[in-house]
């Protein structure tokens, strides 16, 4: 017995030594420390990471916590994004000289959103994407395409035609998610040892996702950032305290944090008022006043990137107005880099020795510039500073007008406000009636008070139904004027003969609006279902609120009135 265990010892001992000369052996470099640049960036440029989590929903450390591990290596600010709807939105504050900027990561049928610059939201943001989009717009937020090409199906974006503000470029958790088990085990003998370099190891170049930027940019301005996605947490379900199992807390916080950072060039320094310095935070980035450096790989980066075309001037993110020809500036602080310049999203030009200077005819395009450094082990390396767009234009833009409204040329009246016309339905709990009232300053209306049931959340929901009309296939839309006690969110649904249904969500606020809900734009309830409802077998129009956009015990009263079929 004492012999075997002695041959398990040796055994182990062997194991444990072969993986620590292993790990020595193929440890990835350490980042190399640079000097401050001998020129000074006309902006100031303040340090910072993007999208972490908390306890307050998938993440394992506090604000505080988090704060003080983005101290340790020099951020000045930190964005948090848990998970939620957005009703919950803290104010901004200093945590070990760290400013600590709330947000929040919305999940949507297709893909997640995350706002910055939001208030506290009157109900829960949610449903499909263009719904999200359109109510953080709304609400005065700036919205970010979060993980766009995840390895998960479920995380990834579906919906490039909306109008959203801008695009994780990179995403922390994607890039790990895509390695393969031996990189993973590899990057875990090395991670002791160098954390940040460990993590920025398994960062690839993002093709898909700097393809689609370069191609939005070219039809409109879309900020790109890089995103942590910190959670410093290995495991499933919730946080500790929600119930959930947390196996190990990699990465850390801190390793994350030191992998790569966003440096937001500010207009004026910060002052270390709260509220202040995050509005002047907020601005930079919605500006596009901001780039990426993987700090795992050398740091602290400096970097400025300038267009001149006569006599305007731009800095990345700005438009610059053609007034001749363009010449493109841009440098950072390591002389050993080799800047690429792109234009719409081609690279045509690069140059050694830390500075490049291009000379562009006066025509419309859209220009970034990357920095590589030198000696990149591996195929497909990720760029080392990535910049956001200069776009050159012919003349200033213009904002875009409204769509202009639907051709009519048929119409018919849904008429009756009674509640002889409708019928109630709800989930145990809840609370819904329909009567006839006066719609404040309009005509006769619907008048729908209903009160979801509180406690938790078990599918609850409340429904006022009519009978569609016979000829309803001689339609392709319904109209109404729809007003609501407080701003919410609620569904237009129609039913078939088999029960099945189809939705649109709709916002309604205090103020009467007319809507109009093609049924071009209803998606099936059940995945199962056609993705259009057939009219022909269409028998009831429905408006329903439900757990989507409103929290368990939520109330109001709505108003429907002029309601309508077109064509």
């Amino acid at each position: 017995m004492t012999r075997v265990r002695t041959t398990v010892l040796t055994t182990t001992a062997a194991l444990a030594a072969a993986v620590v000369i292993f790990a020595f052996w193929t440890l990835p470099p350490k980042a190399r420390r640079l000097s401050p640049p001998a020129w000074t960036p006309p902006p100031t440029a303040v340090d910072g990471a993007y999208h972490i989590h908390t306890v307050h929903s998938d993440g394992s450390g506090t604000i505080r916590q988090v704060a003080a591990a983005a101290a340790r290596v020099g951020l000045r600010f930190a964005i948090i994004t848990d998970h939620g709807g957005g009703t919950r939105i803290l104010p901004p504050a200093y945590h070990s000289g760290v400013l600590c900027i709330d947000a929040v990561e919305i999940s949507t049928t297709g893909g997640h959103y995350v706002a910055l610059g939001l208030a506290p939201t009157p109900y829960p943001l949610g449903g499909e994407p263009r719904d999200v989009v359109a109510d953080v717009a709304r609400l005065g937020g700036f919205g970010i395409v979060a993980h766009p090409y995840s390895p998960k199906r479920a995380l990834r974006w579906t919906s490039w035609n909306l109008p959203f503000n801008g695009i994780e470029w990179m995403n922390a958790d994607s890039e790990r998610r895509q390695r393969t088990p031996w990189q993973i085990a590899t990057a875990l003998t090395h991670y002791p040892f160098r954390p940040a370099e460990t993590l920025a190891s398994l960062f690839k170049r993002p093709i898909r996702s700097l393809a689609r930027w370069d191609s939005l940019t070219e039809a409109r301005r879309v900020v790109g950032l890089a995103g942590a996605d910190a959670h410093a947490r290995v495991g499933w379900g919730g946080t500790e305290e929600q119930g959930g199992t947390t196996l190990a807390r990699l990465p850390s916080y801190q390793a994350s944090f030191g992998a790569f950072s966003i440096h937001a060039e500010i207009a004026r320094p910060l002052t270390g008022d709260a509220v202040e310095d995050t509005r002047t935070i907020l601005a930079a980035i919605e500006a596009g006043h901001v780039y990426t450096s993987i700090d795992g790989l050398a740091h602290p980066a400096a970097f400025t990137f300038t267009a001149r075309s006569g006599a305007n001037e731009a800095d990345e993110g700005d438009d610059l107005v053609l007034d001749g020809p363009v010449t493109l500036r841009a440098r950072v602080n390591d002389p050993t880099a080799t800047l690429v310049l792109f234009r719409n999203g081609i690279p045509i030009a690069r140059a050694g020795g830390g500075t490049l200077t291009f000379h562009a005819p006066a025509e419309p395009a859209v220009f970034r510039v990357e920095a590589h450094l030198p000696g990149e082990p591996r195929p497909l390396p990720v760029p080392w500073i990535v910049s956001n767009p200069v776009y050159v234009l012919t003349s200033p833009r213009t904002p875009l007008p409204p769509p202009p409204p639907l051709p009519v040329i048929a119409s018919e009246a849904l008429p009756g406000t009674g509640p002889d016309r409708w019928h109630t339905e709800r989930a145990p709990g809840s609370t819904v009636t329909v009567a006839s009232a006066a719609a404040p300053g309009g005509p006769a209306a619907v008048q729908i008070d209903f009160r979801l049931a509180g406690g938790e959340r078990n599918g609850q929901y409340v429904a006022a139904v009519r009978p569609a009309p016979s000829d309803i296939a001689f339609y392709d839309r319904l109209a109404f004027r729809a007003h609501a006690s407080r701003p919410l969110r609620m569904s237009m649904q129609l039913r078939d003969t088999s029960g099945r249904r189809w939705l649109r969500s709709v916002y309604v606020g205090p103020d009467s609006r007319s809507i109009v809900v093609p049924f071009t734009d209803l998606r099936p309830v059940d995945p199962a279902s056609t993705p259009s409802p057939d009219l022909d077998h269409v028998r009831s129009v429905i408006f329903a609120v439900d757990l989507t956009n409103a929290h368990p015990g939520a109330s109001g009263t709505i108003w429907l009135s002029d309601l309508r079929l077109e064509r």
